[in-house]
């Protein structure tokens, strides 16, 4: 699930992950299965 207000570049995104309002995942990021990442959280280029 990812909020509608946030702005996610990533393709690599695990199932079941859930991100949350005003966050950004840049197009390099590769993040994992169940994840939950919380509201207004920016993850910069190439993170796993």
């Amino acid at each position: 699930m990812f909020h509608k207000l946030s702005d996610i570049q990533s393709k690599n995104i695990g199932e079941g992950t859930r991100i949350w309002q005003f966050c950004v995942v840049l197009v390099g990021d590769k993040i994992g299965k169940n994840c939950n990442i919380c509201a207004n959280v920016f993850i910069d280029n190439k993170i796993i």
